[in-house]
């Protein structure tokens, strides 16, 4: 079932029967909540407890044995045993070491012959396995393998005096204890786990008990309503949702019963009146004398009677009558199953009708009237949020004519909503009466907006296409920029990818609301003027976009298309660039002269400057001067062009030939700028050692670092 409201959206196949109704209340949620909450850390502490235990039982065990393999190994030396392996002594010491540990131990010689074998299956045979030839390189290797219970290392034979290596020792011990310890650990954490998981779930449920009593108080008031109780009012205080709800359904009820059905209970108690009377009477005539004689029978009827009258009333006549439903489609739902921003906005109503209710007519006539809505986007999906702030006016002139009141009101509606904000200026298409509240130096600060001041230019007007473009474009994501602690401008798609993780590892970055918009960094001028009114850091990172002249490149021509040269750039002498963005806040197109960047208060621009000898031009072209020789970015150029890269690189790996071809790869990766970002997003996030992560270009880790001081280096 999906409903259009958006507040419930539920995909199934499975059909509910009444059986099974409990899974879908509030109760059973929360119980299930607290018992997960429970559960879960216990299960990861228990875990965590039989693998610390494992991980320090297998080191302790490969230290005890390595450190007697190493008195072992000197005494081999010292007594001649890889030229004699005849030695008792040296025998018997090894017998005892193998029987203690449950192991086996093998002496190699320099030519890879096993000359001792504590199982004597492989005596004179070659050990030519990886392990032995990296201990013959100097590098000991201890390894252990849980399957099948065991730890594998290898110990070098060296010569104390000649530090020469003379042999290996290739030693296997048992672990079988150790898996026979943790299973016993294993099986008294599990028995500690269930106990632990009742306890959870008798306590989780006695809690959910517990915290559901407001609400089914709420159920019940609702129900003693309908049965009849139409005077008295709703009160639940236990929790403030259950509170605004009853204050709602009791302004509403109020509202409607005392107010809409005003007339007609006066009419309607007339007749009520007549009616009581007549059905008194025939009830008198035909049934009270009856009862009565009946009565003097079995009673005294001096000291006891009866009377039996019409009690017809417009409360009982009413009962049941008036049905509150929301309409979708050919569908009706009831009042009790409407979601929480259905509920919300029936709320706000009810407080609006209230107010005018409450209010003197006289006071009507004051200058000022203010009508005052506090996030009313709570529990609201996003479209039920844009159509609210779109028609909130007119929903409120509608209240008004209802009461015949003619009220010049003004509402003042507080947010934290990108999507009331922009349908506020996509509605009525404009800046105007926007009040932007922000902190400065702990001070609180509003900035009134209007389009005069995120005007793209001074002398352009509301008719202009750039200030067509700031409020069109507003509407992608872009309203984000009034509810973020800083925000930054990119180029392309690439930048909007790869930048937020390296966010994610700046320690004063990740915690600030930073919100990263792909505008093209050459239409990043635009929003200057809204960028200076808000007084948020703001970042722009751009393209240099240098202005080249290329001719033909014959090497290309020959294999039949009309290539460029691939002219590398390493002065700006007499280059201009073609960026609007720098041209604009630089005041110039020649760049000979140019700063590393250009910073106006709160504004920060970023471009490419010159890297490892070269003027990049593009994101991808700085990444690959800053990153040429390292490992990622070049399994990544080999991926992706893989014959570009050989005639590059070449196969003797010659990386600083990517330097002298950046401009090169930039022009080759220039339609498949996307697949470089996200496979480059794949390799870093799944790489385990920080010194792979390629860096980011100079000019881009500068301006995070000026966003990092800006924001107070938290």
């Amino acid at each position: 079932m999906c409903t259009r409201s958006g507040e419930l959206v539920i995909i199934s196949r499975i059909k509910f029967t009444g059986k099974w109704k409990f899974l879908r209340s509030l109760r059973f949620r929360i119980t299930l909540i607290l018992v997960i909450i429970g559960i879960i850390p216990s299960i990861i502490i228990e875990n965590g407890i039989v693998s610390s235990y494992e991980d320090r039982a297998v080191s302790l065990r490969t230290v005890t044995v390595k450190n007697q393999c190493d008195i072992l190994c000197n005494q081999l030396v010292k007594l001649g045993y890889m030229e004699d392996p005849s030695n008792s002594v040296i025998n018997g010491e090894f017998s005892m070491l193998t029987n203690i540990y449950g192991g086996r131990i093998q002496i190699i010689n320099r030519d890879f012959k096993v000359i001792k074998d504590t199982y004597d299956l492989d005596m004179g045979k070659l050990m030519v396995s990886q392990e032995v030839i990296a201990c013959f390189d100097g590098k000991e290797i201890s390894r252990y393998d849980r399957k099948n219970s065991y730890i594998e290392m290898t110990i070098g034979i060296q010569n104390p005096e000649t530090k020469e290596l003379q042999g290996v020792m290739l030693v296997s011990v048992s672990t079988v204890e150790i898996r026979s310890s943790m299973d016993i650990l294993e099986q008294k954490g599990l028995l500690l786990l269930t106990i632990i998981m009742l306890v959870v779930l008798v306590l989780g449920y006695i809690l959910s008990v517990y915290l559901m009593k407001p609400f089914q108080k709420v159920t019940r008031s609702i129900e003693d309503i309908t049965d009849g109780y139409l005077n008295e009012s709703i009160s639940v205080p236990d929790y403030l949702e259950t509170e605004l709800i009853t204050d709602a359904f009791n302004k509403i009820i109020n509202y409607r019963y005392d107010n809409i059905f005003q007339k007609e209970k006066k009419e309607v108690t007339k007749e009520l009146e007549k009616i009581n009377h007549d059905l008194t009477e025939n009830i008198t005539k035909n049934h009270t004398d009856v009862i009565r004689n009946v009565l003097k029978e079995l009673i005294s009827m001096e000291r006891m009677g009866v009377d039996l009258s019409a009690d017809i009333t417009f409360d009982k006549l009413m009962r049941d009558l008036i049905k509150y439903e929301y309409i979708e489609d050919d569908a009706n739902i009831p009042e009790n199953q409407f979601g929480l921003g259905y509920t919300n906005l029936v709320m706000i109503i009810a407080a609006i009708m209230d107010y005018m209710e409450r209010y003197p007519d006289s006071s009507f006539n004051s200058k000022i009237n203010l009508i005052s809505i506090e996030e009313p986007e709570t529990f609201m999906h996003p479209q039920m949020q844009e159509l609210f702030i779109k028609n909130i006016n007119e929903a409120i002139r509608v209240l008004l004519s209802s009461k015949n009141k003619d009220v010049n009101s003004q509402i003042i509606i507080t947010t934290h909503s990108s999507h009331i904000l922009n349908s506020k200026i996509h509605s009525n298409n404009t800046f105007n009466n926007i009040c932007y509240l922000y902190e400065d130096k702990r001070n609180a600060a509003v900035a009134n907006l209007n389009n005069k001041i995120v005007m793209p230019n001074e002398h352009e007007d509301e008719e202009s296409e750039a200030f067509k473009f700031l409020k069109k474009h507003i509407k992608y994501k872009v309203s984000e920029l009034f509810f973020s602690d800083a925000a930054i401008f990119v180029e392309g798609f690439a930048e909007d990818m790869i930048i937020p993780y390296y966010i994610e590892k700046m320690e004063g970055l990740r915690k600030h609301y930073i919100s990263i918009f792909n505008i093209n960094g050459a239409h990043g001028f635009l929003y200057k003027r809204l960028i200076e009114a808000l007084g948020i850091p703001v970042l722009i990172i751009t393209d240099l976009d240098i202005k080249r002249n290329e001719e033909s490149d014959e090497a290309d021509k020959q294999e039949g298309k009309k290539a460029k040269t691939y002219e590398q750039i390493s002065c700006l002498a007499d280059k201009e660039t073609t960026n609007a963005t720098i041209i604009d806040i630089y005041g110039k197109a020649e760049i000979s002269a140019i700063p590393v960047h250009i910073e106006k208060e709160n504004l920060y621009l970023a471009y490419q400057g010159e890297v490892n000898g070269y003027y990049a031009t593009s994101f991808e072209e700085a990444f690959i001067l800053t990153n040429y020789d390292n490992a990622i970015t070049n399994e990544l150029l080999k991926e992706l062009k893989p014959n570009i890269y050989r005639s590059i690189v070449g196969e003797e790996s010659e990386y600083e030939k990517n330097k002298e071809n950046s401009y090169k790869w930039q022009m080759k990766l220039e339609k498949c700028k996307g697949e470089f970002a996200s496979k480059l997003l794949y390799k870093v996030v799944n790489e385990e050692l920080e010194e792979r992560i390629p860096r980011l270009p100079k000019y881009i880790s500068d301006g995070l670092d000026w966003i990092e001081k800006k924001l107070g280096g938290r």
